[in-house]
């Protein structure tokens, strides 16, 4: 639960933080941080984050960020 948490507030801390001229860069390190926090949560975690994707009509979010390959 602690590396999902992680993962929200970085998110919402980018969010906040990004300027109307954010850099496409930080986008993308903020990406890679989220994702790798998601890939250290419990499987049941992950599941219920990959049905979240699918619920919002973005299942390719699954494979962009590497859950399907880190779920147990």
């Amino acid at each position: 639960m602690e590396s999902l948490a992680m993962a929200l507030a970085i998110s919402v801390k980018h969010i906040e933080a990004r300027g109307r001229e954010a850099e496409y860069d930080d986008d993308i390190r903020a990406l890679e941080d989220i994702a790798a926090h998601l890939q250290l949560t419990a499987p049941d975690v992950r599941n219920a984050v990959m049905e979240a994707f699918r619920q919002l009509d973005a299942p390719e979010l699954i494979d962009e960020l590497g859950l399907q390959m880190h779920n147990d």
